[in-house]
């Protein structure tokens, strides 16, 4: 038995399409739903594997706090984890203590309380 489909075309004519081959294309198309179903259960279950816990530049952050632990940090130059120190100020390690140079004489202060530092000011600033 054939089965007639109408297709809208330019000349709107009937294509004849066989059982067989109707019921073939719609197996496919299962099995291709079902492949992309699993495929889509597979890659949500998928995690990003973590190299830490927390970022070693985080781990006084508890304790002493956010500003200490960038002044201590940008301060004494000692920076551990480039990443995190990249998305805190979004730029290297060089950028930053070059601009520090510059804006030096227009940041520092000069009073009785010990100031924050240029660096920990910059920090805050471009964060």
């Amino acid at each position: 038995m054939l089965l007639f489909l109408h297709i809208v075309s330019f000349n709107a004519c009937r294509i004849k399409i066989d059982e067989d081959f109707l019921t073939v294309l719609i197996g496919i198309q299962c099995w291709n739903l079902m492949l992309m179903l699993l495929l889509a259960k597979m890659h949500s279950k998928e995690r990003r594997i973590r190299r830490w816990w927390v970022r070693p530049i985080n781990y006084p952050r508890e304790t002493q706090g956010i500003f200490w632990n960038h002044s201590y940090r940008l301060c004494n130059q000692q920076v551990i984890d480039y990443e995190e120190f990249f998305d805190y100020t979004r730029m290297d390690v060089q950028q930053f203590n070059y601009i520090c140079d510059l804006v030096r004489p227009y940041l520092s202060k000069r009073s009785i309380r010990t100031p924050l530092s240029v660096e920990l000011r910059m920090a805050i600033t471009l964060e």
